[in-house]
């Protein structure tokens, strides 16, 4: 018979607190606002025995540092929880909005709220979603998706298949690295700030506002540059480029293997290009100067971005490129 345990502590923190929750089944909510005292309810839902036996919630405080986390009994080992013979556990915390955020979980939904100092979130398996966070914000996620609005300060982004959605945000560094999946950031962009966007396979579109100027430098296997802001290209050397955005200004670095990024202005519908081409369609010349070449891959061969078979299947799609387009001349 399913039955549901509550827990609930309150602990004074009258000048903000050290947060550190962790789960491994349910969720976790953790909201900001205007108090002394974190207060924390967790409920522990269990369907058997075995379930409330091998999963204790561990709740305590030690000066600033307060904690909220799920443990799974070591005698139950790796069976028990891949087979789902974990208990489900619900964190409800609420805390001083000036406080230091350090959340991890597996197979749990993240939301934070409210919080007005560091965030460290790590999740494996659960969606995560922040929203007014105002302060240093870290995230790595696997198989996830990442959800955010009217977020402030440094954002530090790792992400392994799964999609991020992060709007009206106002970042003053940016450092970003993903293998597969999409990100679709809004910020603006701050001239003493190092922005920074690194993907393996997933497309990146960065929305900023429409005066926002920028010098655009990518490194890229096959991905390519697209936006509709005015830019003056400068060409492409050995997978590299540079552009400048409305005439230059701050430096935004993309790298990647096969993603794009899509450089828009907020709120903007109109068509996207590449960088350099005619309409949206591309000349024979620009699609060859963005064909990665045998060194290119090579290259990246070398530095472990691409194993071998997948070198050799991009050296096969260039040359065979080259004889399709030597065809048309």
């Amino acid at each position: 018979m399913a039955r549901t345990e509550l827990i609930e502590r309150r602990y004074p923190v009258p000048d903000g607190c050290q947060l550190d929750v962790g789960n491994v089944w349910g969720s976790i909510m953790v909201t900001g606002a205007e108090l002394d005292e974190v207060h924390i309810v967790a409920a522990k839902h269990c369907r058997r025995w075995q379930e409330a036996e091998a999963t204790e919630i561990d709740i305590g405080q030690e000066g600033r540092r307060v904690w909220a986390r799920t443990r799974v009994h070591a005698r139950e080992g790796w069976r028990s929880f891949w087979g789902r013979r974990v208990a489900s556990v619900d964190y409800r915390i609420e805390l001083p909005r000036h406080s230091h955020v350090e959340v991890s979980s597996v197979s749990a939904s993240t939301h934070v709220n409210s919080i007005e100092g560091e965030v460290s979130i790590h999740s494996v398996g659960g969606s995560v979603a922040a929203r007014h966070v105002h302060g240093p914000l870290r995230i790595r996620s696997v198989s996830g998706n990442v959800a955010g609005r009217e977020l402030q300060g440094r954002l530090r982004l790792e992400t392994v298949s799964g999609d991020v959605d992060l709007a009206e945000s106002d970042f003053s560094s940016l450092e970003t690295n993903t293998v597969s999946g999409a990100l679709r950031i809004a910020t603006s962009l701050h001239s003493t700030g190092e922005y920074r966007v690194r993907t393996v396979s997933g497309n990146v579109e960065l929305l900023v506002p429409a005066a926002a100027r920028c010098t655009v430098e990518g490194e890229s296997i096959s991905g390519r540059l697209r936006t509709s802001l005015p830019h003056s290209p400068h060409g492409r050397r050995l997978g590299t480029w540079r552009i400048e955005v409305d005439g230059g200004g701050v430096r935004l670095r993309f790298h990647s293997v096969s993603g794009d990024l899509i450089l828009t202005a907020v709120g903007e519908r109109g068509a996207v290009q590449a960088a350099g081409g005619a309409g949206g369609e591309m000349t024979t010349q620009a699609r060859a100067e963005m064909r990665p070449t045998a060194m290119d891959i090579l290259r990246a061969i070398e530095t472990g971005q691409l194993s071998v078979e997948e070198g050799v299947g991009k050296l096969r799609q260039s040359k065979r490129g080259m004889e399709v387009e030597h065809g048309k001349q």
